[in-house]
């Protein structure tokens, strides 16, 4: 009943909509208590969740009940719940009450969040301004969802992910072709150490690459590379 009680268009079925409303508050308000409930079991904490929400009239103060539940003393199930049902709401400002909260939160949760502001084109919008303002943010954002922001549906967004993390990528891969470059000119530039290269290689690259009989045939033959010159 919780589920359909605003479902139902007043003005279609009056008599219908007046008395699921009766059943459903009742019922909405028992989910709620027992979402609140720290006490009650948490599978039957996870269903109750279930119908928080759905109630236009109490969407605001259910917003607010499943965010208390987003601490590191509530199970993850249950917090991974809440997020589920967060995404019913419309709340604007919702980016800007979660992210604050960031760095106390365990991977998975923090992968729940991302996931979650991902959704409204609004939220991910926040969700990049707070990774500009916040290096170290940014910086914890893992790749899958860089291209998920970098590809997203918002074409404002995109256009910010892609100005934000492409520029990011960039400055990573020029600071290390310039510490490699730089290295190689301590060394003389030369033909280099066989010797120590091979060292390097098992110690680095033998997990996924296989060379003159050393490490393992995962990733590309590195044997078919003819360029031979340091720099490469």
């Amino acid at each position: 009943a919780c589920r359909n009680s605003d479902a139902v268009p007043e003005r279609a079925v009056p008599e219908r909509a007046g008395e699921l409303a009766d059943v459903a508050a009742p019922l909405c308000a028992a989910a709620r208590t027992i979402v609140a409930d720290p006490a009650a079991a948490t599978p039957v904490r996870v269903a109750a969740i279930g119908v928080v929400g759905r109630q236009a009239p109490h969407r605001a103060t259910d917003v607010d009940l499943l965010l208390s539940l987003l601490v590191p003393r509530s199970p993850v199930e249950l917090q991974l719940a809440a997020f589920d049902a967060l995404a019913r709401s419309a709340a604007s400002d919702l980016a800007t009450r979660l992210l604050p909260g960031w760095n106390g939160h365990s991977p998975r949760v923090r992968h729940a969040m991302l996931d979650l502001l991902l959704g409204r084109p609004a939220w991910a919008a926040a969700l990049l301004d707070h990774a500009a303002s916040t290096p170290a943010f940014a910086g914890q954002i893992d790749t899958p969802r860089r291209a998920a922001l970098m590809g997203h549906k918002s074409e404002a967004v995109r256009r910010r992910a892609r100005d934000l993390f492409g520029r990011a990528i960039a400055t990573s891969r020029e600071a290390i072709v310039g510490d490699y470059s730089a290295r190689l000119r301590a060394l003389g530039g030369g033909a280099g150490d066989p010797t120590r290269g091979r060292a390097v290689f098992i110690k680095h690259c033998a997990v996924c690459h296989r060379l003159q009989g050393a490490g393992n045939a995962i990733g590309p033959d590195l044997a078919a590379l003819t360029v031979g010159f340091p720099s490469a």
